[in-house]
Formats: structure tokens, C-alpha cells, sequence
């Protein structure tokens, strides 16, 4: 693939991955032992006609089990928000464009990097955001939360974490979020982390986009690996 950026999990061993070049989600099925290319996946376009084009294209992607459908985000010039939807059927497979560039714009969000749907998260069956999506914001440094609609939820700043290139979002069966960023030039900051953003057992109510610079961890991706995690 052409500058493979996101991947996501579709169940019966198969995943997707976000090709950004080419603006295309290849579905590939993981055989131990086997191989899968471009010529035996099956490819879904989500903007443009394929060919290889500038390097703002297809960052990240989701899978939404509650509609069976993939979720994925163009980076900027301009940002874009897809839904693909029958994937599993490519000659019938349909992709929308649900939301309004200027509801990134407007808040502050100009260079989309991933995409997180809740409905993947077990934490949130019973809670009325179940369906929302959590868009992460790289050169920003921001998650918005936004409902299937276009309507914010939340916004949360997480430049505390002074990562310049924050790339990739997910959360675990608890609700906890994972975020890894790229390696940056100085010297000091120059390994890739991975961070753990979750709020506190004793105050955890699903309210994830309204946590404290203390509750969030982070382990470093580099020769030597530590953790650190707030007290």
C-alpha cells in the first residue's frame, strides 16, 4: 500500500488498513503464514479515483459494529469525515461524506489524524453517546467528541502531553484511552510515545473528554521504555 497510516480490527481475522496516498482501505484477512497484498485485498476508494496524490489523504479508520460500517478520516486540504458502509459487499458498498468541513474548522481542528467510534467500546452500551465519534486532531493537538449528526460534544486540549505529532487513538473495553505519537527532532523528546489518558476509578462516570493534565500516563517507545503514570 502507498503510505499505510491507520488500521482497524473487522472481526474473522480481517482488518483494514488506511492507505493515505491513495485515499484507499484495503481489506486484508490475516492467515498465519500467509501473505496479502494490494492484488488479493479488497479496495475501497474513500476520495479521489486511486491514483497516488499529495501526502493529506486517508490518516485513520474505525470500525463501527453497531451499523457494520468503517469510519475514516482525511488528514486536510480539505478534512473529511467518510462512512463506508456494505463494505463486505464491495460492488454494492456506498461511502458518505456526513459532515461539513467547516464543523472541524470552526473548532479549531485543521489536520484530522484519526477516528474512534464509541460504539466499539463496551463501556459505553448503555450510554446515550454511544454512537459518537471521537476525532483526533494532530498539528491541534485535540479530541473532539461529535455525534453522528455533526454536533459537538467535546473538546479536549491535549497539548499538556507537548507531543507535536499525535497520530493514533483507541480505547480499551474500560474506556480508557490510548493515543501514540510520532518521534519529533529534539533531542530530548526524539522516541515515539504511547499514552494512556484515564480518569480515576473512584470518579469514573464515561465523562472522558473532561480529565485533569494529572490523570493522563504515558510510556515511551524508544531504547529504554518506563511508565509514567500519575499517583
Amino acid at each position: 500500500a502507498y503510505d499505510p497510516e491507520g488500521v482497524t480490527y473487522l472481526g474473522n481475522n480481517r482488518f483494514m488498513i488506511a492507505s493515505e496516498r491513495v485515499r484507499t482501505g484495503y481489506v486484508v484477512t490475516y492467515v498465519a503464514g500467509g501473505l496479502s497484498n494490494r492484488l488479493n485485498s479488497s479496495a475501497h476508494v474513500f476520495a479521489g479515483n486511486g491514483d497516488v496524490l499529495a501526502n493529506d489523504g486517508l490518516e485513520g479508520v474505525c470500525y463501527d459494529p453497531s451499523t457494520n460500517s468503517i469510519w475514516g478520516v482525511k488528514e486536510k486540504d480539505p478534512s473529511a469525515t467518510y462512512q463506508l458502509i456494505n463494505f463486505e459487499t464491495p460492488q454494492q458498498s456506498v461511502i458518505t461524506n456526513p459532515f461539513h468541513p467547516r464543523v472541524y474548522g470552526n473548532n479549531g481542528l485543521d489536520d484530522l489524524a484519526d477516528v474512534y467510534c464509541l460504539s466499539a467500546c463496551p463501556a459505553f452500551a448503555n450510554s446515550p453517546r454511544k454512537n459518537n465519534l471521537l476525532i483526533l486532531g494532530q498539528e491541534d493537538n485535540k479530541i473532539m467528541e461529535i455525534t453522528r449528526t455533526g454536533q459537538v460534544v467535546d473538546i479536549l486540549d491535549i497539548s499538556y502531553l507537548n507531543r507535536p505529532q499525535v497520530e493514533g487513538i483507541t480505547m480499551d473495553d474500560d474506556g480508557v484511552i490510548y493515543l501514540v505519537s510520532e518521534q519529533v527532532k529534539t533531542a530530548a523528546e526524539g522516541v515515539s510515545r504511547f499514552h494512556v489518558i484515564s480518569p480515576p476509578p473512584s470518579t469514573y462516570t464515561l465523562q472522558l473528554l473532561h480529565l485533569a493534565d494529572e490523570e493522563a500516563g504515558e510510556i515511551v517507545i524508544g531504547a529504554t521504555t518506563k511508565q509514567c503514570m500519575a499517583e
